[in-house]
């Protein structure tokens, strides 16, 4: 009987075994069953973006209430230390152009460069990198040569650091002079027509420079995209922006100047009203402007806080103060003559109070550019200026919402927002911080109508309803 016993449990065993075993056929096959056909994730309908809409309801004038300044504001990013981004970095996308317009062509690799200042190459000034520079020394000559198989029609030049004066001078290909003349520079970035027959052109710096650019380029009617070029100030500008910070027009007012600078090619301007002091954020702040479609040179001012605030205390008070930075705004104002102002939310985006100040100064400065009483200086100057239209970021009342999804024609066909990312790419000092231009809270397209002359708005979404540009001059 003990061999009986010992058989049964082999018996029991191997039945436990190839039990065992089909389970884990069973097994396998489920998982192939359930790897070929996955169940479907539930699918949730998109929820249409909200849309904001007219108020029938119209006040010309309205009144802003003064927000307490936060305990603990919430600062702007800015990051202390800086670095210089490689041109390979630089966006590719191609800045809003006119079709018919011809493209001049960078010829400066054709040519013959040299400096009489040590260790100074070519690359330097032609890697369309406005992040970087070099500091030149008084009397330094940069010069550029080339052969008759090519005709450069222009010298272009951008400096962020301006010398006294350059002399520039141009020869035919017997070294003979044909030209010499000082060029008084009143903006970073100038151009010299080259002359017929000119087959070499040297600059001398009259004082220490940093020089961002120099190149030669070929006939066409515009610069390459990366070629930053501020057009030369009109007798008015259709639509300024008050910003407070470098970037804070992208990250808190995206959609303006996609929408009005580079796809409508309206004449923008722009103001920042806190000069943070640093040359890589503001080279960063004038590739993303160009990036928008912005052709004005910005306006870089040193307000802070506290001088904004006093400013505006002083005129609560009644008390003028002729350099204080109110007067300052109104002569700004009374200068650009724009017809259209954007700028800050009353409260400020996120309690930032510098946003709070900036806002508030604009506020009063649109009020006072039309008063020939106030600060008689600027209206000696420019006279006095009534600005059309006024829109606050976030403002509820009388709303405005800009598109941002729709692809913009002159934009390469990318939207508001798509172009305020692009933009906000050059900001490389801004990148490490969580930073996206799409921000519930700060919607970058929503604004309302604050104050205006011509009439409410009738809910079609343009700043421009109802604006009258000003009459032409007489020839």
């Amino acid at each position: 009987m003990l061999w009986y016993g010992t058989a049964m449990k082999r018996l029991l065993m191997l039945l436990l075994i190839l039990f065992l075993c089909a389970c884990g056929q069973v097994a396998k096959v489920s998982a192939v069953q359930e790897t070929a056909f996955p169940t479907a994730a539930p699918t949730v309908s998109p929820t249409a973006a909200p849309t904001i809409p007219p108020t029938p309801v119209f006040v010309a004038v309205t009144k802003a209430p003064v927000t307490e300044v936060p305990a603990t504001p919430t600062p702007t990013a800015t990051p202390e230390e800086t670095f210089t981004p490689q041109p390979s970095d630089i966006p590719e996308t191609a800045a809003p152009m006119v079709s018919s317009q011809v493209v001049r062509q960078d010829l400066s690799q054709n040519c013959t460069f040299r400096c009489s200042q040590q260790d100074v190459s070519r690359y330097a000034f032609t890697d369309n990198n406005l992040q970087s520079s070099t500091i030149l020394a008084e009397g330094t000559t940069l010069s550029y040569a080339w052969e008759a198989t090519i005709s450069p029609e222009v010298l272009y030049l951008f400096a962020y650091v301006l010398p006294d004066s350059f002399t520039i001078i141009q020869k035919d290909d017997q070294d003979a002079v044909l030209s010499q003349e000082e060029l008084i520079p009143e903006r970073m970035c100038s151009q010299v027509p080259l002359l017929d027959g000119c087959r070499s052109v040297s600059i001398t710096c009259n004082g220490r420079c940093k020089l961002n650019a120099l190149q030669v380029f070929g006939e066409g009617d515009v610069f390459p995209a990366k070629t930053v070029w501020w057009d030369e100030p009109k007798e008015y500008c259709e639509l300024l922006l008050v910003s407070t910070h470098f970037d804070d027009e992208i990250l808190m007012m995206g959609s303006v100047f996609p929408i009005y600078a580079g796809d409508q090619h309206r004449d923008c301007a722009i103001i920042y009203t806190v000069n943070e002091s640093d040359r890589v954020r503001q080279m960063e702040a004038m590739q993303g402007l160009w990036e928008m479609g912005v052709k004005r040179e910005p306006v870089v001012l040193s307000f802070d806080y506290y001088s904004m605030n006093r400013a505006l205390n002083n005129n609560a008070k009644g008390i003028y103060k002729k350099n204080d930075d109110l007067a300052t705004m109104v002569g700004l104002l009374r200068k650009l003559r724009p017809l259209v102002v954007v700028t800050h939310d009353v409260n400020g985006e996120y309690g930032h109070r510098e946003h709070i100040k900036t806002s508030a100064l604009v506020r009063r400065a649109v009020e006072l550019a039309s008063d020939a009483t106030y600060d008689p200086d600027s209206v000696k100057q420019y006279g006095v200026w009534q600005v059309q239209k006024e829109y606050i970021h976030m403002w509820k009342e009388n709303p405005l919402l800009l598109d941002v999804k729709t692809p913009l024609t002159n934009m390469n066909r990318r939207t508001a927002m798509q172009v305020a990312r692009d933009a906000f790419a050059f900001h490389r000092t801004q990148q490490k911080w969580s930073v996206d231009v799409q921000n519930r809270k700060n919607p970058i397209g929503q604004f309302g109508l604050y104050f205006t002359t011509v009439g409410p708005d009738s809910g079609i979404n343009d700043m421009f309803e109802n604006v009258i540009p000003p009459a032409e001059p007489q020839a």
